[in-house]
């Protein structure tokens, strides 16, 4: 039995000693269905609860402005004893696993509104917690780099298996101007085929370049079938439209995701070329175990670089999705629903502890340069690590997983063309 369907078992038997004042063995049995067995952690929470009843329920009523245990309702008392006495007993788990399951497991059984009210009354008990131990919840990191470091060294065994197929993976970036910034991360991208074994040409062109030029070298990169995946690095010269350079790329070799083709392909969820950076994201999410599926998602920033395709792909793995903006109002009140918070703005620090959900999980993909010339991100990492479950840092949290999936569209383009025996 997994942990998830365990508390939800330990809630109906919970809810069975209250309501009938069996002891805790006979509800727990009435609680599980017909094959399955307790296990480990039901035969350690129920007995516990029993016993540390009076100091739960007493950490409880702190929490409740003008209310009294006996007005809440049977379904909230026994999911808030559950996640106190974890809290409290249970130094195995998370305080951020047991906030979230606690409001998930409050929903399933009730309304939204149980969700928020035991959020609210759980945060304030972790808080108070928290200080009586001299204790600071940290939330864990996810380390960017070492998640594209694995995944980076499963693609190298992918291209290396093409390679004994008799098909080189090979991306071909055309590069106008010298942006600083725009040769620096396609030194990145070169460094990083290196390494992963597949082939990578730079064609380097002037600011000069007239807009028919650069289409006409696409087509003939469309039609080299040695050529498996094509990038032209954006920003582009004033005077080329941006649409038509990406139009022009074949579908099957838009390795950056972009074309129309693609993103309505990611719209339907049909398979296509996914942006890379918004696929980073999710492959950070799944490669970590956090699980998407019913949480609550909210998106700040809707460029069609990563707001719009991570949102889709966010609801294409079943979570609820909430998108905010510049326009959006009171957007604190929203981002302090979300379970897994996106935020890909590009506003130094817009975000800070007051918009952050207790044990949320927060994924920074903005990257700003900083008066003292370092980078950071939209979220103010060092007050909300404090109270996320999970986060991100800027550099070395979203940003190598957006070169790590060009290079698995790359080889993924590969083995779709060598199939399809183009």
């Amino acid at each position: 039995m997994n942990r998830r369907w365990a508390r939800i078992r330990a809630v109906q038997a919970l809810f069975q000693v209250e309501m009938t004042g069996v002891h805790w063995q006979e509800a727990l049995q009435f609680a599980l269905d017909e094959h399955e067995e307790s296990d480990e952690y039901l035969l350690r929470v129920l007995p516990g609860i029993v016993e540390h009843k009076t100091s739960i329920d007493a950490r409880i009523e702190e929490q409740l402005e003008h209310w009294t245990m006996e007005r809440l309702n049977n379904v909230d008392v026994a999911v808030l004893r559950l996640a106190v006495y974890e809290l409290l007993h249970y130094d195995e788990i998370p305080p951020h696993v047991t906030l979230n399951e606690a409001i998930n497991t409050a929903k399933a059984f009730g309304e939204d509104e149980a969700g928020k009210f035991v959020n609210g009354v759980l945060s304030n008990v972790l808080k108070g917690y928290a200080e009586e131990v001299g204790r600071t919840m940290t939330a864990s990191i996810i380390d960017g780099k070492e998640i594209a470091k694995e995944k980076r060294r499963q693609i190298a065994i992918e291209a290396s298996r093409l390679k004994e197929t008799g098909v080189n993976p090979s991306l071909a970036v055309i590069l106008i101007g010298d942006d600083p910034a725009s040769h620096s991360y396609v030194k990145g991208k070169e460094k990083a085929c290196r390494e992963a074994g597949i082939h990578s040409e730079v064609r380097r062109r002037a600011t000069t370049i007239t807009e028919s030029e650069l289409l006409q070298e696409i087509q003939e990169l469309n039609d080299d079938p040695s050529v498996h995946g094509i990038l032209v690095q954006l920003p582009l010269p004033d005077h080329i439209t941006e649409t038509r350079v990406i139009n022009q790329i074949a579908p099957e070799k838009d390795v950056d995701g972009f074309h129309p083709n693609n993103v309505g392909r990611l719209m339907l969820g049909e398979l296509g070329f996914t942006p890379c950076t918004p696929l980073g994201i999710i492959e950070m999410l799944k490669t970590t175990g956090i699980d998407i599926e019913g949480k609550h998602a909210v998106v700040v920033g809707r460029s069609n670089l990563v707001g719009k395709p991570v949102s889709q792909l966010l609801l294409n793995e079943n979570a609820t999705v909430t998108v905010c903006h510049s326009k959006t109002k009171d957007m604190a009140s929203i981002t302090r629903e979300a379970d897994l918070l996106i935020a890909a703005v590009g506003k130094e620090h817009m975000l800070g502890p007051e918009a952050i959900k207790p044990g949320a999980v927060v994924i920074d993909v903005g990257v700003n340069r900083m008066a003292n010339g370092k980078l950071t991100g939209d979220v103010q990492f060092d007050e909300v690590k404090d109270i996320a479950g999970w986060i991100t840092p800027v550099p070395g949290g979203v940003g190598p997983m957006t070169i790590t999936m060009l290079l698995h569209n790359t080889v993924e383009a590969a083995r779709g063309m060598m199939a399809s025996g183009s």
